[in-house]
């Protein structure tokens, strides 16, 4: 006997007789193996997708800036080398007229590949008055023959401007700009007044146990504005056009033209005394002189002024005056100057290639 209850009432009444009762039933369907490995792949191919594109974008942007540096400082490195080659060219050796000075200087720098390409530098001869030397001289030597004591009379004046320079457009280090003007080199950041030599200075002034020691060269280089620019090397051609050296110390053995017989006699350096001696050098690295022989023969108790109304200061060891101004250092004697030895030399050279 079955009983149904009614849905609104709730009552029931009793039902005869057989009923079928038809059940549905809904199957859950597995997912196979098939599939689950499919997935798996799938899954696997992104994640080692987005290792592999982290690890090459981790290694690229540590590489690029990385071998762009080492580039740079090669190059940087590479270029000052250069010019102290040329400076030990010019200052090494017995230099006389028609004489070729050749120097190899890199132009550009290397790339990144394949990611960047090498990118062009500009090595240029620039003669302008922003860069001038000034050294004049008045100096008496004392030579000893013939039996008797004769006093020569040496006195000079010279000027000279221009200079060679190279802008280092180094992306990954800070730019520098190498400027070689009177046989000096003077390095300047990019964007920075500052500067600072490399290699030596054609100045020199000290005193041993033999007396006052004074070395002064200057060196003229003359052409036309000129540049090159690119990839690759230059070469750097220089030829001496004049050569006026006055190296002498005291007790040398020389030979020296006599003009009582009209030709050259033996002779002794007896006395070297230099009455007047001065030289000007405008530069955007005059600072840099000032501060460097300040540093090296200044007597530091004689600084007076300051860089806007301009300093001055006395050498510790000898009769002389330095000062800077407005981008112009100069050195001028305030007394008469007894010297053990003295190297005094001008030379002028051509500039042929670049």
């Amino acid at each position: 006997m079955i009983f149904r209850v009614h849905p609104a009432t709730g009552s029931g009444k009793e039902e005869t007789g057989r009923r079928k009762f038809h059940t549905k039933v809904q199957y859950m369907h597995p997912i196979t193996k098939d599939r689950d490995d499919s997935v798996a792949v799938v899954i696997g191919t992104l994640l080692t997708f987005v290792i592999v594109v982290s690890l090459v974008s981790a290694f690229i942007l540590w590489y690029i800036p990385s071998n762009g540096q080492s580039n740079d400082l090669k190059f940087v490195a590479e270029t000052e080398n250069s010019f102290v080659q040329l400076q030990n060219e010019l200052g090494n050796g017995t230099a006389y007229p028609n004489q070729f000075v050749v120097q190899s200087f890199p132009i550009g720098i290397q790339g990144t590949p394949p990611f960047s390409g090498n990118s062009n530098t500009l090595i240029q001869y620039i003669n302008s008055t922003a860069y001038r030397i000034n050294m004049s001289y008045n100096m008496y030597v004392t030579f000893s023959y013939g039996g008797s004591q004769h006093v020569y009379n040496f006195h000079k004046s010279s000027n000279s401007s221009g200079v060679i320079e190279t802008f280092t457009s180094t992306p990954f280090i800070t730019p520098e700009k190498f400027c070689f003007t009177g046989d000096t080199i003077s390095v300047r950041q990019s964007g920075s007044n500052y500067s600072q030599f490399v290699g030596t200075l054609p100045l020199s002034f000290y005193k041993n146990s033999t007396g006052r020691v004074l070395q002064a060269s200057e060196f003229g280089v003359y052409g036309k504005n000129t540049s090159f620019g690119g990839y690759g090397a230059t070469i750097v051609t220089l030829q001496y056009s004049m050569v006026n050296e006055n190296d002498y110390f005291d007790g040398e053995n020389v030979t020296i033209y006599n003009p009582d017989i009209g030709g050259y006699t033996p002779a002794v350096v007896t006395n070297i005394t230099l009455t007047s001696f001065h030289t000007n050098i405008t530069s955007p690295a005059a600072s840099s002189w000032n501060s460097t022989l300040e540093e090296r023969y200044g007597l530091q108790t004689s600084i007076t002024g300051n860089n806007k109304v301009g300093v001055k200061w006395m050498f510790s060891q000898f009769p002389l005056e330095a000062g800077y101004k407005n981008q112009t250092f100069s050195i001028s004697n305030t007394g008469v100057i007894y010297l053990y030895s003295v190297n005094l030399n001008e030379f002028n050279l051509n500039l042929l290639e670049l």
